[in-house]
């Protein structure tokens, strides 16, 4: 079961993520597996806000929860590379990321993240009708 949480909410008096490592502790005792952290969106439109933000910019929260519970996480929050996805992982900030408005610049992300990554079958992380004509295409090209 997943939580989705405002790690922190950025507004005066609000939530920290002091406040959301504690509730995890909490949601974990209860039957809850996943913590997925995202943050803000608490005062105004988290979508339409203009102010700047850095790749990976939430990944800090999900890194702090998993720590402090001790509950598995999921790091949000213009995760845009697969590299960066990837790292976020294998660094142990998060066991999971999730993909959002990203997926709607890129669609083929997956197959793209497949690719960069170095998936030696690429293709399988599409449908079936998909891979089927890249797999084709692949053992057709020449080196």
């Amino acid at each position: 079961m997943f939580y989705r949480a405002s790690a922190v909410d950025g507004v005066e008096g609000g939530a920290t993520v002091e406040d959301t490592v504690a509730l995890a502790r909490e949601l974990r005792a209860r039957g809850i597996d996943v913590i997925d952290c995202s943050s803000g969106g608490m005062a105004g439109s988290g979508s339409l806000s203009s102010r700047k933000i850095r790749q990976g910019y939430q990944v800090p929260y999900a890194a702090a929860v998993r720590e402090g519970a001790g509950i598995a996480t999921m790091a949000v929050g213009a995760i845009v590379s697969p590299a960066l996805a990837e790292s976020i992982v294998a660094g142990g900030q998060a066991d999971l990321v999730a993909l959002g408005r990203e997926l709607l610049a890129d669609p083929n992300w997956a197959y793209r993240a497949a690719r960069e990554l170095g998936m030696e079958r690429p293709w399988e992380v599409l449908p079936d009708k998909y891979a089927f004509y890249l797999e084709r295409r692949a053992a057709a090209l020449e080196d």
